[in-house]
């Protein structure tokens, strides 16, 4: 339901009553279903969840003692955007900066002060947040589809959504329309047990592709007698996605183990088949719990977007890629702040002679340096100092270890790790001033 601007303003008057009795609220967990993103916030001795509607029929505010049930949960890139700018993020005040059902949320996460607005307009919802850090800010505004860099500190509400033609509604109009989470939470308490027929037809087409899958898994019984029987000349046995190669492998009793592991891997991956097939064949039955169906119905549900732009335009702090991009000087930058990040950019970006920097004995993000010479010490505590930044630690004294990239090579399976030779250690000093120092910065701002 559109919540109406007097309820809006009731509730956050109760989520203000609740800061000024137990004191900041820290956003511990994020998540959200097809209609709510859900900011679970921890208060002394008590947690709330707090509910925000992503459009449509879903709008405004509510709080609840309820967590979002598993089953109803969805990911998508609203939720990414949220757990990775706002989660950690300390709430100490909420207000309706204007008269039309606009929600800001203002706090901060770690050193930086953060405000995060929602604005509910027709069905549609609209989101923006605002990052101030040494005396310039980062502005993200979804419509736009783009972060900002900037340094108007005071830039509000009223100046962020101008352009969305904010109303002066009275706070009687539609007071009726009461946001009511608990009822939304409770909805699926008495439901039976039996699936829709849209969505047995689907389980019924899926029952009938794992049983398929299941019959090849007859052939590890043939493979397992292979094993009484010498193996000393041949070079591979079996068929299909069960073939092995004894390739490099010498003997019968080398080839028979590695062939035991091979046939092992099989059975367990066999079990894991079969209890996925007994549970969808309950299902469809109706002898499965009400959490098992409201997990399959989940995926057939639409997830509602905000107003999101997506449309990359200009070249000024465009967001182009999910790393860090930015310039120094002659240097060219990236920085993978996760395993998968970091991977990509050294297989698909990074040359061999490119700089790789990491921190020495603290669990960080990559660093990838292109440029036609080595950073100087001044520089190197530069691009250390943004290392430092983007991998969430709060150090000093900066230990670097660098190498060319032509010096790594990936741990296979293990994303993020690789394995360095002829590195080099260079202690350096944190640099506060690093961004003043950088241009275009590409942080992946929008998720």
């Amino acid at each position: 339901m559109a919540q109406s601007l007097l309820d809006l303003e009731e509730k956050v008057n109760q989520l203000n009553h609740l800061i000024q009795e137990k004191g900041d609220g820290l956003v511990q967990q994020i998540i959200s279903s097809a209609h709510y993103l859900c900011l679970q916030t921890r208060f002394k001795g008590q947690t709330q969840y707090i509910y925000l509607g992503r459009g449509g029929a879903f709008q405004g505010m509510g709080m609840s003692d309820v967590k979002l049930s598993a089953p109803r949960r969805v990911q998508d890139k609203f939720l990414q955007y949220a757990r990775k700018n706002w989660r950690g993020m300390r709430i100490k005040k909420v207000s309706v900066p204007v008269k039309d059902r606009v929600l800001e949320i203002e706090g901060s996460a770690g050193p930086s002060k953060l405000k995060i607005w929602f604005f509910w307009k027709g069905r549609d919802l609209y989101f923006a947040d605002k990052l101030v850090e040494d005396k310039q800010q980062r502005l993200f505004q979804s419509w736009i589809g783009k972060s900002r860099l900037s340094n108007e500190i005071e830039i509000e509400a009223e100046d962020i959504f101008s352009e969305l033609d904010l109303r002066n509604l009275e706070e009687g109009i539609g007071r009726s329309t009461v946001l009511n989470i608990d009822k939304y939470l409770d909805k699926d308490k008495g439901e039976g047990t039996k699936p829709t027929p849209q969505l047995n037809k689907k389980l019924k087409k899926k029952i009938t592709r794992m049983k398929e899958d299941l019959s090849k898994f007859e052939i590890l019984s043939f493979l397992e007698k292979q094993t009484e029987k010498d193996l000393e000349n041949l070079k591979g046995i079996g068929e299909g996605r069960f073939s092995v190669s004894f390739r490099g492998l010498e003997g019968h009793f080398k080839k028979r183990e590695y062939l035991f592991n091979k046939i092992k891997k099989w059975r367990v991956s066999k079990r894991d088949l079969e209890k996925r097939l007994k549970a969808i064949e309950s299902i469809v039955e109706g002898e499965a719990p009400r959490k098992v169906i409201a997990a399959a119905k989940t995926k057939d549900i639409k997830i509602i977007q905000p107003v999101w732009k997506t449309q990359k335009e200009g070249p000024a702090f465009e967001i182009k890629s999910t790393h860090v991009y930015f310039q120094y000087d002659e240097f060219q930058v990236y920085v993978g702040r996760s395993a998968t990040e970091s991977d990509k950019i050294r297989k698909d970006i990074a040359k061999k002679n490119d700089l790789w920097l990491h921190l020495d004995g603290h669990k960080s993000g990559h660093m990838f340096v292109k440029g036609d010479r080595e950073p100087r010490m001044d520089e190197l505590s530069v691009l250390g100092s943004a290392l430092v930044d983007y991998s969430g630690l709060k150090i000093a004294d900066i230990p670097l270890l660098f190498t060319q990239v032509k010096n790594l090579k990936g741990v296979k399976g293990v994303a993020g790790m690789v394995n360095y030779k002829k590195e080099k250690h260079l202690l350096v000093i944190y640099d506060a001033q690093w961004r003043q120092k950088v241009t275009a910065i590409d942080d992946g701002s929008e998720g």
